[in-house]
């Protein structure tokens, strides 16, 4: 069972606290599946006693922080942004920290694919596509689908290896 990295769960603790109140903070939890009873504490301290305890309590901590983390890596800019100060470059702050979390999660050997998937980052076997069809469904190919658009798009040269060595058997 894959656990949330601790290095994505100090980001978090940082990034969340700045985009979301404690109510979004319990909502968004609750309703991607995270264990109960809410933690106590400021939204920093919430985020990381939350996000330990799905590591701890429940039996697949990477679907849940994927619905956690899907909120947020899909938020588009707003454009109702009366409350910033014209200074602020909201909509870069908000790419930046994207980013800095897909780092993280490469760091760790994972990656966020589009729907609120955490997946293995690298190729995976026709073995473990296998597996997860019978444990997840079909939803769990077009998660594959995806995985492989974007090592496509990031890098069509080695995309094209994997395929061809896929092909051979190998």
């Amino acid at each position: 069972m894959d656990k949330i990295p601790t290095s994505v769960v100090g980001l978090l603790s940082q990034i969340f606290p700045v985009r979301y109140t404690q109510a979004e903070i319990d909502s968004l939890f609750l309703f991607a599946g995270a264990p109960e009873p809410i933690p106590d504490g400021s939204k920093a301290t919430k985020v990381q006693a939350w996000l330990r305890q799905i590591n701890k309590l429940s039996d697949e901590p990477l679907r849940i922080f994927g619905a956690i983390l899907d909120d947020f890596m899909e938020k588009a800019v707003p454009t109702n942004t009366f409350w910033l100060s014209a200074g602020d470059d909201h909509a870069a702050n908000l790419e930046q920290e994207k980013i800095k979390i897909k780092e993280t999660l490469a760091r760790e050997g994972l990656a966020y694919v589009r729907g609120g998937n955490i997946v293995r980052a690298g190729t995976t076997s026709t073995l473990s596509l296998e597996e997860a069809v019978k444990k997840h469904g079909l939803a769990s190919v077009d998660v594959e689908i995806q995985r492989a658009l974007a090592q496509i798009e990031k890098d069509p040269h080695a995309a094209a290896r994997q395929a061809s060595a896929r092909a051979r058997g190998e």
